[in-house]
């Protein structure tokens, strides 16, 4: 039997941690791959901490337990992929329309309003 080969990982996705912030609560995968309620300790820029830039204390647990993780381990609605923060940005927001649905024109095509549209 052939030994298995590793698979490569997947590029990890650049995400915009300048929303987190030190007291955040949040979520955050610990080393078993289960996701633990966790608490924003510290933050640092430092290169040599790029992969991992952010302490999180796993509430409920002793500060043993602490650890720095980066952006793969962490779930918040707070978090977003950095060229998604740049797109939301740039547009303009339509304050009339927000919150409506175009008009649907019926066609032939439509198989629910089918009827309607041959019987006129």
């Amino acid at each position: 039997m052939a030994p298995r080969q590793a698979k490569k990982p997947a590029a990890a996705k650049q995400v915009d941690l300048s929303k987190v912030e030190v007291g955040m609560k949040l979520q955050a995968f610990a080393d078993d791959g289960i996701s633990y309620a966790a608490e924003v300790i510290s933050k640092s820029e430092s290169k040599k901490r790029a992969k991992a830039p952010v302490k999180v204390h796993y509430l409920g647990y002793s500060t043993e337990y602490d650890e720095w993780v980066g952006a793969d381990r962490i779930r918040s609605k707070a978090l977003q992929p950095a060229d998604a923060a740049e797109k939301k940005s740039s547009k303009p927001r339509d304050k009339k329309n927000a919150g409506k649905k175009p008009e649907r024109t019926p066609t032939e095509f439509d198989p629910y309003l089918q009827n309607r549209v041959n019987a006129q």
